[in-house]
Parts: C-alpha cells; sequence; structure tokens
C-alpha cells in the first residue's frame, strides 16, 4: 500500500479514487492512515471545508508525520482564506487565526524541516498596524 500511495499522480484525474480505495484498506491504526487522509484532504477545493479537514486530520493525527504536514497546510488554508477575504473585520480575524495556528505549528514541531519556512511566513504575515 506504500508503494503504490508514494506513486499516486496527485494530477491524475482519478487520484482521490485511488485514494478511498487505499483507505479502505487500512485499520484505524494503520500508519499510512494519516497521510491518505492529508491527501484527501488536501483536494477539496473549498478552502473553508479544507481548513476543517485538514484541522480534524491534525486533531486525529498530531504525533504522526501526517498530523503535522495537515497543520502547517491548515496555516496555508487560513492565509487563502485570509487574503480572499474582503471584510475588513473577517479579514483580521482570519489573520489572527492564521498566525495562531503557525505558532501553534512551531510550539508542536519546533524541530520540524518546516520550521523555518513558518517562521519567514509569521515575519512576512503582520498585523496591519492600529490607525488612532
Amino acid at each position: 500500500r506504500l508503494a503504490k500511495f508514494v506513486k499516486l499522480n496527485p494530477h491524475s484525474l482519478d487520484h482521490a479514487r485511488h485514494l478511498d480505495g487505499l483507505l479502505e484498506q487500512t485499520e484505524d491504526n494503520d500508519l499510512l492512515r494519516d497521510n491518505i487522509l492529508l491527501a484527501q484532504a488536501k483536494l477539496v477545493p473549498d478552502s473553508q471545508v479544507r481548513a476543517e479537514r485538514l484541522s480534524e486530520v491534525h486533531e486525529g493525527f498530531q504525533k504522526t508525520d501526517g498530523g503535522m504536514m495537515a497543520l502547517y497546510e491548515l496555516g496555508r488554508s487560513e492565509i487563502e482564506l485570509y487574503q480572499n477575504e474582503s471584510d475588513a473585520e473577517k479579514k483580521k480575524k482570519l489573520l489572527a487565526d492564521a498566525r495562531a495556528t503557525l505558532l501553534q505549528f512551531l510550539e508542536l514541531y519546533p524541530g520540524s524541516f518546516l520550521a523555518e519556512q513558518v517562521k519567514e511566513v509569521l515575519r512576512v504575515l503582520q498585523p496591519p498596524a492600529e490607525t488612532p
């Protein structure tokens, strides 16, 4: 199953179907399950629904590589939601959510290969200065 998973082409039209088939072959404690669920969540086109799915994967698999990557991808999805929002108050909240997720990532996974990238994103992703 691992070999099949690694060989999957995420750009193929039947990628989702192959992921579904692999997931059906796993048990709850299967070491590949987190990665399959992460791959499925990343395919969700709606940013809000994708963020919810990524959060679920992270919550269910915090101590796995798939759980770690789900939190990172959640931060990226929250940035996308923030960038696409036009309402100033909602935008402010979405920015705070994205920053909180990325800070949580650094707290939980300080030694991750993504830690430096997350730090750089946080440096760029500063809240706007308050106007008096």
